[in-house]
């Protein structure tokens, strides 16, 4: 990567109402995390060095690991109305310039390619946090023009359309990022005041503006778990660089109803098994490649002929129940599985990193050879465990994350 930029202050974009998981990670992961200031879904935290208490300035590596941001960022700096741009004060304009210099190199992804080379972009993305900005939660952008007129002045006083002007070009303003792309981001936090933050795109993040999927739910589809999986699977193939599934590939679902995932999955040509007490929908029920089993999984007697490629678990339980709940039927399918797909709920707060230890525990005991522990854009109080087994990539060996 380019320059290795460090900052005073670490940016987070989440959810709104997730905040609480956001504080808890930091607090966690980091002794000397400190919350600094917020807005609906926007959080930014200062970091003290555990045994001396003096400032410690955040790197990229920092957050490679967190599991609840949609999008973390180093600090750049901030402008204000009527006073300009003011860098932060560790930057220097020399570093900051490198750093968001795209650059060719081997991108990450596809695994079984090695990689492929190509050129790194810079995007610029505007985001509006002010409580006025926000619309059912979801990130809201600002284009260029209104922009200009909200902020006049503001890219020419940071001087970086001047160094970066390729940035702030209208093909380039709030454009989905791959990864390994660079980020500049503008964060509005008030009518006059805006923060910079600057992010390397990772593969397990998604790069349209704010972190958000893009991926809508269709009409028809029963429920948001159409979401939950089919944003795991973006992630997945984005990083394998090729479709997962085979048509006629077979799937149990642990929780399938109301049959959002299963829509999903029956889209895509598998042949799946629900099985869920709870009312399944019509558009579901009568697709020929689903059949239900009318019970819970721990009262279901499956026979000793069940096989399935694929497994998918989101039930209304505490995620250490819904793991042992399972465990007999993904021991016995477990051998032949491709991958899996686990919602896991979380009741409270302090139970985030207790169920994260448990999904990485987990992942071990299915055998997974590649997977991401992640709360998706869509997840509400649940974290994502989704992976690939070795059968699943077609590999004979590969790193875990």
């Amino acid at each position: 990567m380019s320059a290795t930029l460090q900052s005073p202050f670490l940016l987070i974009l989440s959810r709104d109402g997730r905040e609480e998981f956001v504080k808890n990670e930091l607090a966690t992961r980091f002794l000397g995390a400190k919350f600094a200031f917020s807005r609906p879904g926007f959080l930014s935290f200062k970091q003290a060095d555990a045994v001396s208490g003096g400032q410690k300035n955040w790197q990229w590596s920092s957050s490679e690991n967190l599991i609840f941001p949609l999008r973390s960022a180093l600090f750049v700096g901030k402008w204000l109305a009527g006073k300009g741009f003011t860098r932060a004060a560790t930057i220097s304009e020399d570093a900051l310039m490198e750093a968001l210099t795209p650059r060719v190199k081997s991108a990450a992804a596809p695994i079984e390619a090695g990689g492929s080379g190509r050129t790194i972009q810079l995007r610029f993305h505007a985001i509006d946090v002010t409580p006025v900005g926000r619309d059912d939660g979801l990130t809201r952008t600002i284009s260029r023009h209104d922009f200009d007129l909200r902020y006049p002045g503001c890219l020419s006083d940071s001087g970086l359309a001047e160094h970066l002007p390729d940035a702030f070009a209208e093909e380039s303003w709030n454009r989905p990022a791959l990864t390994g792309d660079l980020i500049l981001q503008a964060f509005a936090v008030s009518e006059t005041e805006v923060w910079f933050g600057w992010s390397l795109l990772r593969d397990g993040e998604f790069g349209n503006p704010g972190g958000e999927s893009g991926i809508e739910k269709p009409e028809g589809a029963p429920s948001r778990a159409y979401l939950k999986f089919s944003e795991a699977v973006a992630l997945l193939e984005r990083k394998i660089g090729k479709p997962i599934f085979k048509a006629d590939d077979r799937v149990i679902e642990i929780g399938s109803a109301p049959g959002g995932a299963c829509f999903a999955m029956l889209e895509r040509g598998l042949k799946v098994t629900g099985v869920d007490r709870g009312a399944m929908d019509p558009v579901v029920l009568k697709n020929p490649r689903f059949s239900r089993i009318d019970s819970s999984i721990g009262d279901w007697m499956f026979p000793e002929s069940i096989l399935a490629e694929w497994l998918v678990l989101d039930i209304n339980a505490e995620a250490k129940i819904a793991v042992r709940e399972c465990k007999p039927l993904t021991d016995y399918i477990k051998r032949g599985l491709k991958g899996v797909f686990f919602t896991l709920k979380m009741n409270q707060t302090d139970l985030a990193l207790s169920t994260e230890r448990l999904a990485r525990t987990t992942a071990q005991d299915l055998g997974l050879a590649f997977y991401f522990v992640r709360q998706l854009p869509s997840n509400h109080q649940e974290l994502a465990l989704f992976g690939l087994t070795r059968k699943g990539l077609g590999l004979k060996s590969v790193s875990s994350r």
